[in-house]
């Protein structure tokens, strides 16, 4: 069973349109301390929480305490200028927990199996054009990897650069994307945790191997 945090702010377009016209520095400031607040929280209690966009998080919350969640949300729940609401639903895979996720009640969470990801010629590409122009890429990139998550059953989140982050049901998934995106020039790191936090360390252990050198093949694992 896969556990999946929704974070809604409540009101927000709401709050935005009373700015005036002269809103968006405030309304930008505001995104990047809510970002930094909500992985900052979640990241103490092993969760990972990520902007979807920016009224709205997603995280995956595998095999962390319901307690320790609810402390962490009630450490950033008055930063916002709005009310935040916090929904946590369970399913058989990521996707379909966040889609049409039911109460998690008592039962027993998947381990989690995150994929580190970035795009091999990234910088080349960026010397060769322009950093808008390689940037361009990496979105395209990233619509093809939310395809590639409509069959796998999985959530992905752009890290920034051109890095990602995706939480997919299991191992098995794990592989089958990671093959399709090495076939798009993509470098793949798979971690395998108790908690997604420690899968997502993993996952980036097993890429930074890849950007070194030390594993071939565009894809390397490492397990708990």
């Amino acid at each position: 069973m896969h556990r999946v945090l929704t974070i809604v702010l409540q009101g927000y377009r709401e709050w935005t349109e009373s700015l005036g016209p002269d809103r968006e520095h405030v309304i930008q400031r505001f995104q990047g301390e809510w970002h930094r607040a909500l992985w900052s929280s979640f990241s103490d209690v092993g969760a990972v929480v990520h902007q979807l966009r920016y009224d709205v998080a997603l995280g995956i919350a595998n095999n962390v305490e319901p307690s320790s969640i609810n402390n962490a949300f009630e450490k950033i729940r008055d930063i916002p200028p709005v009310t935040p609401e916090i929904y946590i639903r369970c399913g058989e895979d990521p996707l379909t927990a966040h889609v049409r996720g039911y109460e998690c009640g008592d039962a027993e969470d998947s381990e989690v199996t995150a994929l580190h990801v970035d795009y091999e010629n990234f910088t080349a590409l960026t010397d060769s054009t322009s950093p808008y122009t390689a940037f361009a890429k990496v979105i395209e990139i990233y619509g093809r990897l939310l395809s590639l998550c409509d069959k796998y059953r999985c959530l992905a989140f752009y890290l920034g650069g051109d890095n990602f982050a995706v939480f997919t049901p299991s191992i098995n998934e794990a592989r089958l994307l990671g093959s399709d995106l090495v076939e798009l020039g993509m470098r793949v790191g798979i971690g395998i945790g108790r908690t997604p936090r420690k899968a997502l360390t993993l996952a980036t252990d097993a890429l930074d191997r890849l950007r070194r050198g030390d594993e071939g093949g565009g894809l390397a694992v490492r397990y708990h």
